[in-house]
């Protein structure tokens, strides 16, 4: 086995737990990314400061050629700095394009990471070499990047490790004014994530601030105040139920005030090493099914119950109470979403009016209302049910097309539709077992999209 400090049996098998159950979260610094350049390897970040530098000096009669040949490219956002004063967007955009054409990516430990199970990867590396190589190994990988100068999907899509979502949390060159390159763009971001202008996907959000889910960061350097303030935010410092895992840098080795700060803060364990071997060793484990790799037994899978972010969209689930095993399942599946649910039996508290309740919080206090049809709904010709079916089409009265507020959904077969006037002209959704929810929370995501396009 290769040798990496600070990972012992105990902490192997506290992190392939994890990452098996799905509920571990891949964040990607700069320094997870290597590659030769001109013959030298060295960290994309570092690579990408060299490639400009040698640009700015491409110019032998630049009045400020003497100040850039003293720019250090291991001071990446200084050299960075520099080039955004100097350059525009558009020029920005061509050199890191060219840049990506003569730097040869070291690609096995992404090989490893992308056989893992991870759904979600956060990447803050300043090329888009990560989603390529990551799609590589599974093509249904997608890309979504954050834009600081403009609008964000309200949601991502449903996050599985069928389809991971790699996200561009520092930007992507399809806008090249959304990257994050030097110190002031940090700054910058930070104060518009905090701010939430623009903010970040709902169920991203809730991913990120999950007491369940853990985290492993490959390639940052934790001694840096910016990335201790991002953490910060985006996990809102939510206590963590179980160890997140760093990689420490060799060229940014961590004191002991610092350790206190992400153990008790976050809960990280720290271990250092080469990152090619670990990301070896820990799919060599993973792919056992074993934490200690002697082949032997199951390792413990972490709950799976998701946090559901405050501002989510809350979806009341409408149904017959034989279909209650279904109404569970869904509601399970929604709030592992990023999507808060309302279930009468989950939500009505002792001694309150199930009429009134029910009529004000499908009026006032959710944003849709699923309906389940199926046999048993269907055979409900009285029943409260209908009721609710009711103040769900009178309240969709108030939206105009494409809005929704209502979504008949179908559990089984879609004759067991029920043949009501209005909803029968509202698009439905498959919610069956064998068509999970992808359907349905797409539904929600296109209307919550449609809205911020509104309101922009």
């Amino acid at each position: 086995m290769p040798a990496i400090d600070g990972m012992d049996e105990d902490h192997w098998y506290s992190l392939v737990s994890s990452v098996s159950a799905g509920t571990c979260t891949l964040m990607l610094g700069p320094g997870a990314v290597t590659g030769t350049l001109d013959g030298e390897r060295m960290p994309v970040h570092v690579a990408l400061a060299t490639y400009m530098k040698q640009r700015l000096l491409a110019d032998p009669d630049d009045p400020l050629r003497s100040r850039h040949e003293t720019l250090d490219p291991y001071k990446p956002s200084s050299v960075a700095q520099v080039v955004l004063r100097q350059c525009d967007p558009a020029q920005v955009k061509r050199w890191v394009e060219g840049f990506s054409e003569v730097f040869d990516v070291d690609d096995a430990v992404f090989a490893d990471l992308a056989a893992l199970p991870f759904a979600l990867v956060i990447n803050t590396s300043p090329v888009s070499v990560v989603f390529e190589l990551f799609r590589r190994t599974n093509s249904a990988t997608t890309s979504f990047f954050y834009d600081r100068t403009g609008r964000q999907p309200a949601m991502l899509p449903e996050l599985s490790d069928r389809s991971p979502v790699v996200y561009h949390l520092y930007g992507s060159l399809e806008n090249p004014r959304s990257m994050i390159l030097s110190d002031s763009d940090r700054l910058d971001f930070i104060v518009k994530v905090a701010r939430s202008s623009p903010a970040l996907p709902l169920n991203l959000t809730s991913a990120l601030q999950d007491p369940d889910r853990s985290f492993l960061f490959l390639g940052f350097d934790l001694t840096d105040w910016h990335f201790r303030v991002l953490l910060h935010i985006l996990a809102e410092n939510a206590p963590r139920n179980y160890t997140s895992f760093a990689a420490e840098l060799e060229t940014a080795p961590i004191d002991a005030e610092t350790r206190d700060f992400y153990r008790s803060s976050h809960k990280v364990h720290f271990f250092a090493g080469d990152i090619a071997a670990f990301a070896s060793e820990l799919r060599r484990r993973v792919t056992t099914g074993v934490g200690d790799g002697d082949g032997d037994g199951d390792v413990d899978r972490p709950r799976r119950e998701a946090l559901v972010a405050p501002e989510a969209p809350v979806v009341f689930i409408c149904h017959a109470s034989e279909d209650a095993d279904e109404a569970r399942r869904i509601a399970e599946g929604l709030r592992a979403a990023g999507i808060q649910t309302w279930v009468d039996k989950e939500n009505l508290r002792g001694g309150v009016r199930w009429s009134d309740m029910i009529d004000r919080t499908i009026r006032d206090e959710v944003d849709y209302v699923v309906v389940l049809q199926s046999p048993a709904m269907k055979a409900k010709d009285e029943g409260y049910v209908n009721r609710e079916i009711d103040a769900a089409l009178e309240r969709q009265r108030d939206f105009r097309y494409p809005r929704v507020f209502l979504i008949p959904a179908v559990i089984d077969d879609p004759q067991n539709r029920l043949d009501i006037p209005r909803l029968v002209d509202l698009q439905w959704v498959d919610v069956s077992p064998a068509a999970g929810l992808s359907s349905l929370v797409r539904a929600i995501r296109l209307d919550l999209d449609h809205q911020q396009r509104a309101a922009s």
